[in-house]
This record gives C-alpha cells, structure tokens and sequence, in this order.
C-alpha cells in the first residue's frame, strides 16, 4: 500500500464514524459501525491504518457505552426524555469533533489522537 492509500484509509476509518451521526436516535450510537467495517477491509495491508482503525474502533465502541449507561441512568432515574436528546446531541457534537482531529492527524501521518478511551481491541506485540 502507498503512503497516499495509507493516508487516504486512514482518513476514511475516522470520516466514516460520523455516518453513525445519520442514524435514527432509536437506533443511536453506530459510530462504531464505519470504522470497523473499513478496518476490518484494510487492517493487513498496512500498520499505520490498522492503528487508525483499532483506535477508531475503540474510542467509538467507547462512546456507544457511554450512550448506552447515559440511557440506562437518564431512564432508570425517570429524568425528562428532553434531557435524553440534550445528552445525544451533546455525545455527537463532542463525537464530531474528536473525529474531526483525528482526520487531521490521519491527513499528517501522525498517530491518531483520542481521548482516553477503553482498548475493546488490543495493539498486537
């Protein structure tokens, strides 16, 4: 693979999560969806896109746990469903950001650069 394909995948895992932004709120949460199917596809020919795609992968799982306890704790304490949809605009805005950071340092071969996020996918070695 290329430096520019390398580029061009690795652009493509962190741009993809943003499609779970476009998914009906009841389904929410399939930002995780995008990477994984792209990392799944390329994560052998290259290591620099199988970091972006396993720390893509991560950090969106990440955030689909956090959407789920969110849900779980906003229903269980019987909290104003305005509140729900205040909570999921805010996870996508911040998301969409994130993401958006990690676009950049795809675009400068840098390594991806999330948040603290928790490893569902471990680095080889």
């Amino acid at each position: 693979m290329t430096e520019k394909e390398e580029i061009n995948w690795a652009t493509i895992i962190h741009i993809s999560a943003l499609f779970g932004m476009f998914v009906p709120p009841g389904v929410g949460g399939l930002y995780f969806f995008g990477p994984l199917l792209c990392w799944l596809i390329k994560r052998n020919k290259s290591a620099f896109v199988d970091q972006h795609g396993k720390t893509a992968v991560n950090f969106q799982l990440t955030v689909l746990m956090v959407i789920a306890v969110g849900s779980v704790i906003i229903k269980t304490l019987n909290i104003n469903p305005k509140f729900f949809m205040l909570f999921m605009v805010a996870i996508g805005v911040i998301n969409f950001f994130i993401v958006i950071s990690a676009v950049f340092s795809s675009l400068k071969k840098n390594p991806p650069k999330y948040p603290p996020h928790i490893k569902f996918i471990p680095d080889r070695g």
